[in-house]
């Protein structure tokens, strides 16, 4: 049996609606709760729902993020990073995309709009974000500095996502190299980032621009437990030594 899309989507509002009113009625001195379903219930319900396809056609364009590329950015980087969104974990995954709204705007707020060393990136196809980096200042991990007080920050490549769909085109190899370029102007000479040990296809394009790994957490005995060990690369982005003649 055949349904047309907009049938389909009129169910998918009508059960947002009533499991809204039920948690609203089983809840009701929850404040928390108030909040996060009705006022801001619309808007997140609608990225999580109302996806927007980039539809894999038409040129990409490489520009810096504007404030109203974040609600898309938020969306693409909970789907990268926490999975794609299913009805049973609705409440999750609202919390989620409003954590890296909050946690992005912050940033831009007061990083990027301040001048400050923070930029970030995005790839656009069709008006929709499809991919995503940011570069900031951080200290490197403690056990590269074997613990020392006077340790600079430097250049951290983080947050790298791009759509499931764009995947294999290049994209994230271009916004690392954006990131790479920042560093260079910011006249630091090495850009750090940090993948799950378990990401081979970014083990993969780290490895392949030249990032040398320096750190293996699943080799640190004083590693939180609670979080997936990582691995840390670095790259030198200062100018090339001279040539020898």
């Amino acid at each position: 049996m055949m349904y047309n899309l907009s049938f389909l989507y009129s169910l998918l509002v009508l059960s947002n609606n009533l499991l809204v009113l039920s948690y609203h009625i089983k809840f009701s001195h929850s404040t928390y709760l108030d909040r996060l379903f009705f006022v801001k219930r619309n808007s997140i319900f609608r990225l999580l729902v109302e996806s927007k396809s980039s539809a894999s056609t038409g040129s990409i364009t490489y520009r810096n993020a504007q404030l109203d590329d974040i609600p898309q950015i938020s969306q693409l980087c909970s789907t990268t990073f926490d999975g794609p969104f299913e009805w049973h974990m609705f409440f999750q995954k609202a919390q989620s995309l409003e954590g890296y709204r909050l946690q992005i705007s912050s940033r831009f707020y007061s990083f990027v709009q301040a001048g400050l060393k923070h930029s970030m990136f995005v790839a656009v196809r069709n008006d929709v974000v499809i991919g995503f980096v940011e570069i900031g200042m951080l200290p490197p991990p403690s056990q590269w500095f074997n613990g020392s007080s006077n340790v600079t920050d430097f250049p951290y490549l983080g947050n790298l996502a791009v759509s499931t769909e764009e995947r294999r085109q290049g994209i994230g190899r271009k916004l690392v190299k954006l990131g790479i370029k920042v560093a260079s102007k910011w006249g630091d000479d090495k850009l750090f980032a940090a993948v799950k040990i378990d990401n081979m296809e970014a083990v993969r394009l780290y490895e392949s621009l030249g990032f040398t790994l320096f750190l293996d957490e699943s080799t640190d005995i004083y590693r939180s437990s609670t979080k997936p060990p990582r691995l840390f690369y670095f790259i030198d982005t200062g100018p090339p030594p001279p040539a020898v003649s």
